[in-house]
């Protein structure tokens, strides 16, 4: 799970990435548990949910081919996964879980937040281009119509 992240390491530091990789301070070796699959798990629950209940359960024909529906919903689930992503590394920060030898600040933590709400989008993306078609009846052509699905006659 942690390699999703990996590609916005930049973002949030290396130090919290080794944390979350599992990387204890006083073993100095990746002993603990991963953080990284838990926030992982969590992420993509809640981008699946969020793209089923857009093209399943709110399937409303007057969203249909409409781009502002389809963006709220992105960016609300944007902010959830980045409030997700940031309490929890902060919670664990605040604990004392993240050993003195890292050097993790807050907006490291507010930071993976961001990266966490980045994958995020992009994974909001893919699943509705993939599941549109199958689960909607009245939205299959939002945001935009996909040809790649259609089979022709």
């Amino acid at each position: 799970m942690g390699n999703m992240y990996e590609w916005l390491v930049g973002l949030f530091g290396t130090d919290l990435s080794d944390y979350l990789w599992g990387y204890d301070c006083t073993a100095l070796d990746y002993v603990n548990a991963q953080v990284y699959t838990g926030i992982g798990v969590v992420t993509i629950g809640v981008a699946l949910l969020s793209v089923l209940c857009f093209y399943w359960w709110i399937d409303h024909p007057r969203w249909a081919n409409r781009w502002v529906p389809w963006l709220v919903c992105g960016a609300a689930i944007c902010g959830i996964n980045l409030l997700i992503g940031a309490i929890w590394t902060l919670r664990l920060l605040n604990a004392g879980a993240i050993g003195e030898c890292m050097h993790v600040m807050d907006i490291n933590c507010w930071m993976f937040g961001l990266a966490n709400a980045i994958d995020t989008a992009i994974l909001f993306i893919v699943l509705s281009f993939i599941l549109k078609r199958f689960v909607s009846k009245k939205n299959q052509h939002t945001p935009w119509r996909s040809q790649f699905w259609v089979l022709h006659k």
